[in-house]
């Protein structure tokens, strides 16, 4: 199973897509966004593979993923 490289993963969450989620999930996409890059370029900056930034991505993919899951319960009880 291949998997993307921090840079294309980067490149995978453009703009074109957060335009079809509600717009209460769009801020939350752009923070995560910005932070995914600046962690990116932090990590690149600092010497770290692409494995080592891979696994350090993970850790904020996963946060990510958990306020994803409690804003999409809450807009479900929404509707």
């Amino acid at each position: 199973m291949s998997t993307l490289q921090p840079t294309a993963l980067l490149a995978s969450l453009g703009n074109e897509s957060a335009d079809a989620l509600p717009p209460a999930l769009q801020s939350s996409l752009a923070r995560h966004r910005e932070n995914l890059a600046s962690m990116v370029s932090a990590l690149q900056a600092a010497g770290l593979d692409e494995a080592s930034i891979e696994s350090n991505l993970s850790v904020l993919i996963d946060s990510y993923r958990a306020e994803l899951a409690v804003a999409l319960h809450h807009m479900a009880g929404e509707a």
